[in-house]
């Protein structure tokens, strides 16, 4: 009805010949290389994976064997990889890796689990921006993302529950913990994941007040020709150049780049959290709130509107929609209340009300924003220039205080961390803007005895490093593994993969 209602309408005010021309490219679009269509279902993908794995590993291994030269067997695969639509994989830098860095990079193609993944993405993304183009991802519609690509996380999300009740996490001494219990309680559970950022926000916001910075809340969004659909009206922009949401984030990430670069540049030193989220219709855009002082404001503000504006800053309405930034008082205002309604609309919507973006309670649209970020691989929250949060969240596991020679300032951060007091935190630590190696505590990783199937050494997180001291300070001295829940304690199982469930 989506492709019929987009024909019908093409036809009506472009033509049929237009009409047809767009339906051909419709088609070609949504046609995979061999000759199938881009809905690929279970059976499918599994089918094709053993076909395109085993491709990569006769490639390589011919290629190999005809010049000797491993770089060139290795970029023979990415080759490979490009025509079945898979870019990105391999690093840009291939001739400067090491032999053994290029092996844990082409192994991974011959494996199934590779291509499976990568095939469900590109199925799952190329049919949400068609469906996007064809007007079935809006406010008028469905907001945020189709109700066809909806309905599939909605799925995706009752197996991995299904899979959550029927599995545990068994550690090296048998303990049991049941995988659905240790999911509600760490921070994939929503109300967890709301408090601890709205925690670590209010305590970027205390911190902030105590050394006298101004606070910035700015939106940067994207050119007209990444939007697909007017939000009032919901027509199609004749601005529209074809842009998917994920190429919208790599201009934003791009544009945030080149700010962050001028901004070190300009010794302007900055801390505070960013926010993405979706226009209507998928567009990402991005949401800062920024600490500073007082005397790098203008120069800040300079900075940050010239390259917001640097690609079509002519266009009507940019200055106006694609930089907006709003100084906020510190001293008698709560500038943590300007992100707080962005954050739990992007988590559950719990006391937003009504999502006007979407026109929908924002409790139902919230739901909508998480597909929409798993789908396209959004990362929706992110720090600037503040203290690692696995070193909280690890202090906040350790029981009683810390005695010896470590009870100096790493005692400080685990009293701050136990009490919730991230301002203290922060302090702590050194304050943001302080270099990983100087920081009082940080993540300790240890090589795990065995490699994983790719040959590879692989790490687990251990605890936290003192730096006064210089020793381990441990909150996970022993492995756990997943096992189902109808598997006898010690009966080992098959392939377990490690799990770290509680961060």
């Amino acid at each position: 009805m989506i492709l019929k209602s987009y024909y019908v309408r093409t036809a009506k005010y472009e033509g049929y010949v237009e009409a047809n021309r767009k339906l051909g490219r419709i088609n070609k679009r949504l046609t995979w290389h061999d000759g199938g269509t881009f809905i690929f279902d279970d059976s499918r993908v599994k089918h094709l994976a053993i076909i395109y794995s085993g491709a990569a590993k006769g490639i390589f291994d011919k290629r190999l064997k005809k010049t000797s030269s491993l770089l060139t067997a290795v970029k023979a695969v990415r080759t490979y990889l490009h025509t079945n639509s898979i870019t990105g994989y391999f690093p840009k830098n291939l001739e400067t890796r090491s032999d053994e860095q290029l092996m844990g990079f082409v192994v991974r193609t011959f494996d199934e689990g590779f291509w499976r993944r990568h095939l469900r993405r590109i199925s799952e993304q190329t049919i949400e921006s068609v469906l996007r183009e064809l007007g079935a991802t809006k406010k008028q519609v469905a907001p945020y993302i189709s109700n066809f690509s909806y309905s599939k996380k909605k799925l995706n999300r009752r197996r991995n529950r299904v899979f959550l009740e029927t599995h545990k996490a068994v550690s090296e001494s048998g303990e049991e913990v049941s995988l659905e219990k240790a999911n509600e309680s760490s921070v994939s559970n929503p109300k967890n994941r709301v408090a601890e950022l709205m925690v670590r926000m209010r305590g970027q916001e205390e911190f902030a007040r105590e050394e006298g910075r101004t606070a910035l809340f700015m939106t940067m969004t994207c050119p007209s020709a990444y939007h697909a659909f007017m939000g009032s009206s919901g027509r199609a922009n004749p601005n529209f150049k074809g842009f998917n949401p994920k190429q919208g984030l790599e201009y934003l990430n791009s544009t945030w780049q080149r700010i962050r670069d001028e901004i070190k540049k300009n010794k302007i030193q900055t801390f505070g959290m960013r926010v993405c989220e979706p226009h209507h219709d998928g567009t990402p855009h991005f949401h800062f709130l920024i600490y500073i002082e007082k005397d790098d404001v203008q120069k800040y503000k300079e900075i940050f509107k010239k390259h917001c504006l640097k690609v079509d800053g002519d266009e009507q309405g940019a200055e106006e929609h694609r930089c907006d930034i709003e100084e906020l008082d510190v001293k008698n205002g709560s500038p943590t209340g300007y992100l707080a309604k962005y954050i739990s609309k992007n988590i559950n919507g719990e006391g937003v009300g009504e999502d006007f973006e979407a026109d929908l309670d924002a409790t139902a649209s919230s739901d909508r924003v998480s597909a929409w970020a798993s789908l396209w691989g959004i990362r929706q929250f992110s720090e600037i220039n503040t203290i690692p949060v696995t070193v909280y969240r690890e202090c906040r596991r350790l029981k009683g205080q810390l005695t010896g020679e470590k009870a100096g300032k790493a005692e400080e951060v685990r009293a701050a961390a136990d009490k919730a007091d991230y301002a203290a935190y922060m302090r702590a630590m050194g304050g943001p803007n302080t270099k990983r190696t100087d920081l009082v505590l940080r993540a300790f990783h240890i090589l795990k005895d065995k490699k994983n199937k790719f040959n590879e050494a692989v790490t687990r997180l251990l605890g936290l490093l003192d730096k006064a001291s210089n020793e381990v300070i441990q909150t996970k001295p022993e492995e756990w593994s997943i096992q189902p829940l109808w598997m006898v304690v010690d009966q080992e199982a098959a392939q377990p993969p490690p799990l770290e469930y509680w961060q």
